[in-house]
């Protein structure tokens, strides 16, 4: 009797350690943005955080100030970015130096942002310039100074043009 007893109870052990250790460290584990493995979160490209939550681009999005510092001169200068819902890293910059506001799309790696050629249509005096925007790369230093170059082309009166401009600017 004693040994059925013991038995019983060595038979009730291993059912309780094969449950306790079949349970999934993954069951609750909500990784928004990517895959769980034993508990933890592996997140896609272009997310991170604990549960998968960030968007590499919300590090930049915001308001900025700051200034324009072109050849012909230094301007106050604007800088709004956004995030695009369609990609982590994708965004919008918004550049209002209070005589022209220009729109560029953007992508962000990490604490660099990339800024991909692209035409944009700008209305300058009531005349339109077409600029083209060469690709150009900047920084974002302690997650609130933002620092980077525009290099454009632009035709005025039949005469081509190229300017090398750098914006810094902190977050408001």
């Amino acid at each position: 009797m004693r040994s059925i007893r013991l038995l019983c109870l060595i038979f009730a052990l291993a059912i309780t350690i094969i449950f306790t250790a079949c349970t999934d460290p993954c069951k609750d584990k909500d990784c928004e943005n990517g895959y769980c493995i034993e508990g933890d979160c592996f997140c896609s490209d272009g997310y991170s955080g604990e549960n998968c939550e960030i968007r590499e681009s919300d590090k930049f999005a915001g308001n900025y100030s700051g200034k324009q510092i072109c050849p012909e001169g230094t301007q106050t200068i604007k800088v709004k970015i956004t995030n695009k819902s369609d990609d982590p890293r994708s965004i919008s910059i918004t550049l209002d130096n209070n005589s022209t506001a220009i729109s560029l799309r953007g992508n962000i790696r990490k604490d660099s942002i990339f800024i991909p050629n692209q035409w944009v249509k700008v209305s300058v005096g009531g005349s339109n310039i077409t600029n083209l925007f060469n690709a150009s790369k900047g920084i974002i230093l302690r997650d609130s100074i933002l620092r980077f170059d525009l290099i454009y082309y632009f035709t005025e009166d039949n005469v081509e043009y190229i300017d090398t401009c750098r914006i810094e600017a902190n977050r408001n």
